[in-house]
């Protein structure tokens, strides 16, 4: 910042997306779209359990922290909540097919 401060309004507003990030999305999309969507990522998936599981899933599935308020025995668990179980129990059920 320059001697005169934080002009009001300078720079990007707040919560707007920058135009390269949304033009990267709207890339990912397409090449997502070219490689099959969802029936191309579930095929994959299938012959990939384990980087679906281990890599991707985890990343994007929502998650949660919790502690167990014990400070002397500090333990963390990660929970990937329902949306987690769900996804594995479709897929489980896919795979089974």
């Amino acid at each position: 910042m320059g001697a005169g401060g934080r002009r009001p309004g300078a720079g990007r507003p707040k919560g707007s997306v920058s135009t390269q990030t949304k033009a990267f999305k709207e890339a990912v999309e397409i090449a997502f779209s070219e490689l099959g969507g969802v029936n191309g990522l579930v095929e994959w998936a299938r012959t990939n359990p384990d980087a679906f599981y281990n890599g991707i899933f985890p990343k994007l599935a929502p998650l949660q922290v919790h502690h167990s308020g014990d400070d002397s025995r500090p333990a963390i668990q990660i929970d990937h909540g329902i949306a987690g179980q769900r996804v594995k129990s479709l897929l489980d059920q896919i795979t089974s097919k």
